[in-house]
C-alpha cells in the first residue's frame, strides 16, 4: 500500500527550494527594473511648501557667543596616575579665542610619568595650535593617555581666566 505522507515528506524540501528560487528571481527582476527607471521631469513630483518665517527673538534676550580676552594665560592641571597625582603646567597664547601658541612645563615626579609627559610634550601642539580654546579636548597623545587629562584641566582653568 502507498503511504501518501511519505511521498509528501519527500516533496517538502523540493517545494521549499523551488519557492526560494522563485522569490530570488522575482527580487532580482524587480531590482533590475527599478534601477533602469530614468528620473525625468515628467515622472518627478515636486512638492512646494510655504517658506518658514524667521522667529523673532524675545524682547530683552540677547544671545552672544562667549568672547575671550587676548593674552598669555598659564594654569596647572592635575591628573591621577596609578602611582600618585601628577601635574602639568600649560601656557596658552590667545588671539580672538584661538590658540596661537602654547607651551607646557613638565612637573612629573615618578619616572614613568616623566617619560609620558615627555612624549606628550613632543606631540600635543598639533591638537592645540590654531584651534578655538573651547574646542580643545586632548585624549591620547603619542601613547600618553593620562597627561591629556591634566592638560585639559589646565585649559578649563585658562578658559575661565580668559573670559571677557
Amino acid at each position: 500500500m502507498h503511504d501518501p505522507q511519505k511521498g509528501m515528506s519527500k516533496l517538502v524540501p523540493i517545494i521549499v527550494i523551488v519557492a526560494v528560487l522563485i522569490a530570488g528571481g522575482a527580487y532580482y527582476t524587480l531590482g533590475k527594473k527599478s534601477s533602469q527607471i530614468a528620473i525625468t521631469p515628467e515622472n518627478t513630483t515636486v512638492v512646494a511648501t510655504e517658506p518658514q518665517k524667521p522667529v523673532a527673538p524675545s524682547a530683552g534676550i540677547t544671545v552672544t557667543a562667549p568672547t575671550y580676552n587676548d593674552g598669555v594665560y598659564t594654569a596647572d592641571g592635575a591628573y591621577q596616575t596609578p602611582e600618585n597625582t601628577e601635574t602639568i603646567t600649560v601656557t596658552l597664547t590667545l588671539k580672538n579665542g584661538i590658540v596661537v601658541d602654547s607651551s607646557i612645563q613638565q612637573n612629573a615626579r615618578e619616572q614613568k610619568s616623566v617619560l609620558y609627559q615627555q612624549v606628550f610634550a613632543a606631540g600635543y601642539k598639533e591638537f592645540v595650535t590654531g584651534k578655538k580654546i573651547t574646542d580643545i579636548n586632548i585624549g591620547v597623545v603619542s601613547g600618553s593617555s593620562l597627561t591629556g587629562k591634566g592638560f585639559n584641566a589646565a585649559v578649563a582653568s585658562i578658559v575661565k581666566q580668559a573670559k571677557a
